[in-house]
Formats: structure tokens, sequence, C-alpha cells
């Protein structure tokens, strides 16, 4: 029945689109808020060899169905996602060597053909992040190659603003991440969220072993971000494993990441999640224990929150043969219990299907009961 109600409202959005005969996207202008609930979760991601990108959809987290993505988009050696939250307009984001492609779509059953011709002017050295933001804007941010005329100080963050209010779609002009002096020896892949008027961008420093992760704040404006505050904390489990993951559940926001916690034995991993209602102030939420030994260093992963408190997290790691990993827990005290039982665990072959590979992303889609 949700599969149902779900393609149902793609092909009404697409008819909307294309009766209007101004293109794909003139549903921003058309689009009506539902009463019912639409919530929902994607995830996209390469697959093994790197050559396809793949685009999968859930109702409830634990059942997961494959999407139409076109084929021939690749190569992809990352993959980042984003929806319009009371819509369903959707964008994926992936790195192509040095450059990040856009490709649109309407919801995932339903895609563009070709990606966008639009692209950073700065060369990836990352797979991207993606959020909306409001009015037709989306947020990009990526890891990107420094000037090389003080190549010591290692790569920088980019932060790309996507105005697709206007046609031609375009990139409005600079990079809006706002704190430079804070932006030598980025690591791995950073990640950006939008939430309640507010911009949060978390991302990682060298050299390694690492265990500090910092995070800015801002406001979308009409001409970029304001930046409002800037802050780093520690990890509290020692290295950090992985890139950050970072999701909202439309009040507050939280960061997973995978570290050490066990001196004696290096090769086991947790997934430690951190909670902020205000994106400055964080705080140690829950841990996901029982992780696959094979989940360590250079696993990627992935978190997505929805209204009710509730979190999907998802991992992978390439060792030789793909090792995922995904659970879901209900919100509150059953995220927040250290001894896993509250967690459901996922079928990660059903998540990923037979052949993945990463950076990928997962996001939750649509809103609540209105």
């Amino acid at each position: 029945m949700n599969s149902n109600r779900h393609t149902a409202r793609v092909w009404r959005y697409l008819a909307l689109g294309l009766v209007s005969g101004l293109g794909l996207w003139t549903i921003l202008a058309t689009d009506v808020e539902e009463p019912t609930d639409t919530q929902g979760y994607t995830i996209a991601f390469p697959d093994r060899a790197g050559t396809e990108i793949r685009v999968r959809s859930s109702v409830d987290g634990m059942t997961w169905i494959a999407g139409n993505f076109p084929e021939g988009q690749g190569p992809a050696s990352g993959v980042g996602v984003a929806a319009v939250p009371s819509k369903l307009l959707y964008l994926v984001g992936w790195q192509d060597g040095d450059r990040i492609r856009l490709l649109r779509g309407l919801g995932p059953e339903s895609w563009e053909s070709e990606p966008l011709t639009q692209v950073p002017e700065e060369a990836a050295q990352s797979a991207p992040s993606l959020t909306y933001g409001d009015d037709g804007r989306w947020l990009i941010t990526f890891r990107a190659e420094r000037d090389p005329v003080d190549p010591s100080l290692g790569d920088r963050m980019v932060i790309r603003i996507f105005d697709t209010s206007v046609s031609p779609a375009q990139y409005l002009e600079g990079n809006h991440f706002g704190y430079p002096e804070h932006d030598t020896h980025s690591i791995g892949r950073p990640a950006v969220a939008y939430a309640n008027g507010r911009v949060l961008m978390v991302w990682q420093t060298g050299p390694l072993p690492s265990e500090f992760l910092h995070v800015a704040v801002g406001q979308l404006a009409a001409d970029g971000i304001t930046w409002q505050a800037r802050s780093q904390f520690a990890s509290d489990c020692g290295t950090l494993r992985s890139s950050p993951a970072l999701t909202h559940d439309h009040t507050a926001f939280y960061v997973g990441f995978l570290c050490n916690v066990d001196w004696l034995d290096p090769t086991r991993s947790v997934l430690r999640i951190f909670k902020s209602m205000d994106g400055a102030d964080w705080q140690f939420y829950g841990n996901w224990n029982n992780l696959p030994q094979a989940i360590r260093v250079g696993a990627h992963i992935g978190l997505a929150g929805r209204a009710d408190g509730s979190l999907v997290a998802a991992a992978l790691a390439i060792n030789g043969n793909p090792e995922v990993f995904a659970a879901r827990c209900a919100g509150g005290a059953a995220c927040q219990e250290q001894n896993d039982v509250t967690w459901d665990v996922i079928d990660a072959n059903a998540l990923f299907g037979p052949a993945a590979s990463g950076p990928f992303a997962l996001i939750a889609t649509g809103h609540p009961a209105q």
C-alpha cells in the first residue's frame, strides 16, 4: 500500500510538470502540502565497479526497493543525495574524477536522463554531501584541492549553493565556507545538513590519527550563508575511524562516526552518536557496539533521522569483498541503550543490493503528517 501511494504521488507530480511545459522541476511552484505522512528513506551508492550509480528507497527502513536511476552515469567514486522534504524533488551528486556531477529526479523512480551541465570549478578530492536548503537552493559540500601556492596546507573545504529556482539552474558565485583559518589539512568527506533555518557543516582535519570533529553553524541568507559559530568537540572514544554522518529529526541534529573504544583490540569499532539541539552544543547520545569486525578504519557510514526521533544507521567496508551492516532504533531511550538489544538489524543486502561501494549517502525523505 505504501509503495502504491508513493508511486501515485510520483506520477501525479510528473504529470503536473509535463502539463506546465516548463520542464521537470516546475512543480517547485505547484506542489501542494499533503496531510498524510510521506516519510521514507533513500540510499544512493556506486556499484562495486564504480561504473554505475544505484538508488534504493524504503518506507519503513526495513524493506527496500530498487529505483530506476539511469544507467551509464559513472564513473562514480562516491555519491550524495538530497530531497525537498515537502516534495518529491531529488538531487543526486557524485564525484567523477575531480568534478562533481548532478542529476535531478522526481522521487527514486523517475529521473532526468542526463546530468546537469553545471559543475563547480573547484577540483573535488572527495565525494559530495548534499542537503536541501530553501527556495530552490541546495547545499553541496566536498573536499577540494588547495591553491598550489602552498600545498603544505593540504586540502580545503568547499560548500557551494546550487540554485534551481532560476532557469537555467546555476551555482551561486564563490565558495561559501566561512572559516578558512580552520580549513587546513582537511581529510575525509564533509557532511552538511539544514533544518529549522540552520545550516550545519561537520568535517575533520588531519594529520591522522584524529579525534576531533569541527562544526560550523550558520543561516542561509539571500546572498549565501551567514556563519554564526564554529566549534570542535572530541569523539571521546579515541581515534576517529570514519568521516562523519550528519542528520536531523526536524528538531535536533545528530552526528555519527566510527571510533575505537578498546585499546586492547584495535580492530574493534563502535558507531558513536552525538546529539545537539542547536548545532553548537553536542552531547553523547548512544552507541551501536556490535559491529562486524570488518567495519573498521576506512569504512563508510550513513545516518538518517525521522520526526519521531528514530534513526537508521548503515555502514559499508570494502576489504576484498563488501561488508555491510544496517540497523534501526525507534527513538528516545531505544537509541540510547548501550546493549544494542533495542536496535533492529536491517537486512543489509536488501539495503545495498548485491554489489555496493562507497562513499554512499543515506537520507530520510518526506515529512510527518501535517
